[in-house]
């Protein structure tokens, strides 16, 4: 498959990427609370192959969420293996307040 798309080796699925990055947040920020998470997005910019090292650059945004009651933290996603390379830019990830009830089924 990753012939067909021009490329060398294999690439890393986008979503996997995206999965390193909100493993990392929850992790250092949210305290291990993957429950606080309402939302993630982002721009893929580059591909990643397995085994790439990949940093993780975030800040928390200082404005609130359109509800009042959610924070944002912002972040971009850098292959250390080519260069410092930006593979996922412009991330956004949405965060509850811990007191905030979240609906169940």
């Amino acid at each position: 498959m990753a012939a067909m798309g021009g490329f060398k080796r294999p690439i890393l699925h986008g979503l996997c990427t995206f999965g390193i990055a909100t493993r990392v947040i929850i992790q250092s920020v949210l305290a291990n609370q993957p429950e606080r998470v309402a939302a993630v997005s982002g721009r893929f910019s580059a591909a990643v192959t397995p085994g790439d090292q990949l940093r993780v650059q975030m800040w928390i945004s200082a404005e609130e969420g359109a509800q009042g009651n959610e924070k944002a933290i912002l972040f971009n996603v850098i292959n250390r293996t080519r260069d410092d390379q930006v593979c996922l830019e412009n991330g956004v990830l949405t965060v509850r307040s811990p007191g905030l009830q979240i609906a169940k089924l």
